[in-house]
């Protein structure tokens, strides 16, 4: 890369006042379309024989928006579903609750495909979350299967009682065809309430960025007396947030300390923490620029950064990284996979 381009890494927030074309906007058709494998229901199971409205189902076939619900005393079920667009991202959000009588049993249960499909030079951020409320909590209640292969990449919790998330934030290249997730959810309850939440949130990245290595980034729990909230290490280069703005860069972790890497070279090399920090991973070994983004969720510990990035000039290729850790026991410590920006 010339001395040019590398200034303009290290003089990255005096390009605030830079006059530049903005990055272009990819030409992007994001599309969604989800079918129900089997029926969709809700039931009270062990109602009378002929209980009118004892179960509801909704039938296979494709579909945007399922409402079911059956009530009988103490006895409730529900299920519902919706799949939207928003003009940038579509979004999946579906949500089952059970509640039973005594010596009752009530249930739900789901089998869906959801298909996304972009042209081929689309980068794709994946962000699911499963979490639960309740007492009785199962790996089944939300299970993702990302690819449709057999294997459930992420589920729901068996911690007991509130506020239990598990997030994951993947990315896909379209290069590698249509993108297949099978979600699967089942609710059973014969005594106190229980209920289960599912989101699925696609977006593409901003034009002229791509993610660098192997996809995933190590896990990070967070686990109280009452609640666990697990995430992996992430950085996503999504659309600008500001009008003719480049991207806005979105990381996930967990800690009260992070920063945003900025490196003219790709090069990496392997790094474990120092005591008291536990972790390790690959960082981009030329670090020229260290910057702090704004914290946008909060678990207890921040979990969620993002970073704003302005016009830059064209011909530039910048290496992005993201580190976060916990200042206090178990102290983790953890990176993101590089990605890259080219204008």
């Amino acid at each position: 890369m010339s001395s040019s381009s590398r200034l303009a890494v290290v003089s990255f927030p005096l390009l605030l006042a830079t006059v530049a074309a903005p990055l272009a906007a990819q030409q992007q058709t994001l599309r969604a379309s989800l079918r129900a494998l089997t029926p969709v229901t809700a039931e009270w199971l062990t109602a009378p024989p002929g209980t009118p409205g004892a179960k509801a189902s909704y039938p296979a076939g494709f579909t945007s928006h399922i409402d079911l619900s059956v009530v009988h005393g103490l006895n409730l079920a529900f299920f519902t579903l919706d799949l939207a667009d928003d003009g940038t991202s579509w979004t999946l959000a579906a949500e089952s609750g059970v509640l039973a009588g005594y010596n009752e049993l009530v249930a739900t249960h789901a089998d869906l495909l959801l298909v996304l499909t972009a042209p081929v030079t689309t980068v794709l951020d994946l962000d699911v979350r499963v979490g639960h409320d309740g007492d009785q909590p199962s790996p089944y209640g939300f299970q993702v299967d990302v690819g449709n292969d057999g294997s459930f990449e992420l589920t729901t919790d068996t911690t007991v009682c509130c506020g239990t998330v598990n997030r994951r934030v993947w990315s896909w290249n379209f290069a590698d065809g249509a993108l297949p997730l099978r979600l699967t959810g089942h609710n059973l309850t014969g005594a106190s309430p229980q209920a289960f939440y599912l989101t699925v949130k696609a977006t593409p990245w901003a034009a002229g960025t791509a993610p660098i290595g192997p996809d995933g980034g190590s896990i990070v729990d967070l686990t109280t007396l009452s609640s666990r909230y697990t995430t992996n290490y992430r950085l996503a280069a999504l659309p600008p947030q500001l009008p003719g703005w480049t991207t806005t860069l979105r990381a996930t972790g967990l800690g009260e300390w992070h920063a945003f890497v900025l490196s003219a070279s790709d090069k990496v090399v392997p790094i474990v923490a120092p005591a008291p920090f536990t972790g390790s991973g690959l960082l981009l070994g030329q670090l020229d620029m260290l910057v702090l983004g704004a914290t946008t969720s909060t678990t207890t510990v921040p979990s969620e950064w993002r970073l704003d990035v302005p016009p830059l000039p064209p011909g530039l290729e910048l290496h992005l990284q993201h580190l976060s850790a916990r200042l206090s026991a178990p102290w983790p410590f953890g990176l993101t996979d590089p990605i890259v920006l080219r204008t």
